[in-house]
C-alpha cells in the first residue's frame, strides 16, 4: 500500500477531475501517511500516534499552494494498512500481514460450502480497512468482529453447518 500511495499522489489523482472530492482528499491524507512512513519505517511512530501527530501536521503551512487539495496527515489515516505501517513500522505491517494470511489459512479449514461467504466477508472487511477512518476507533474495531459473528451465525443456520469453529 505504502508504493500505492506515493504513486497515486505522484500521477496527480488527487486533482482528477473524474475523482470524487473525498478520494481525492484520501489520496492526499495517504501520500501524506505514507511520507512520514517513510521516516521511521522500522518501528514506526507509535500506535495511536496518528491521532496525536494529524492535527499538528494539518496546522502548518499548506506545501504546494497549487494543490486545492494539499494538505498533511489528517488525525485518521483512512487507511488501516497505511496506518499499521506509520504507526507500528515495518514490524507492525508484518504481524498484521500474518494476521491476514492466518485468517485465509483458518477459512481453508472451513466446510467447502461456507468458504465463499467467509472469503467475501474478509475482502469486503479489507476494503473497509482500506478506505475509511483510523484503525484504533472502538467501534471500527467492533465493526470487524461484528463481521465474523454474523459469519458465524449464517453459517450455523445453512445447510452443512461448517462454521463451528470461525
Amino acid at each position: 500500500m505504502l508504493p500505492a500511495a506515493l504513486l497515486a499522489h505522484r500521477l496527480d489523482l488527487q486533482n482528477a477531475p473524474w475523482l470524487q472530492s473525498t478520494a481525492q482528499a484520501r489520496i492526499v491524507i495517504w501520500n501524506s501517511t505514507a511520507e512520514e512512513a517513510l521516516k521511521s519505517p522500522l518501528l514506526g511512530i507509535g500506535a495511536n500516534m496518528t491521532y496525536v501527530q494529524g492535527p499538528e501536521m494539518a496546522s502548518s503551512p499548506t506545501p504546494d499552494p497549487r494543490d486545492s487539495n494539499s494538505r498533511h496527515l489528517s488525525r485518521h489515516a483512512h487507511n488501516v494498512f497505511l496506518q499499521t505501517w506509520l504507526e507500528l513500522g515495518l514490524v507492525g505491517a508484518m504481524l498484521l500481514t500474518m494476521l491476514g494470511l492466518s485468517i485465509v489459512n483458518a477459512i481453508k479449514t472451513l466446510d467447502r460450502s461456507h468458504q465463499p461467504y467467509a472469503y467475501a466477508t474478509f475482502a469486503s472487511a479489507a476494503v473497509i480497512a482500506s478506505a475509511s477512518y483510523g484503525m484504533w476507533q472502538t467501534w471500527f474495531m467492533a465493526m470487524f468482529a461484528y463481521c465474523v459473528v454474523l459469519l458465524a451465525l449464517g453459517c450455523s443456520v445453512s445447510p452443512g453447518n461448517g462454521c463451528q469453529h470461525v
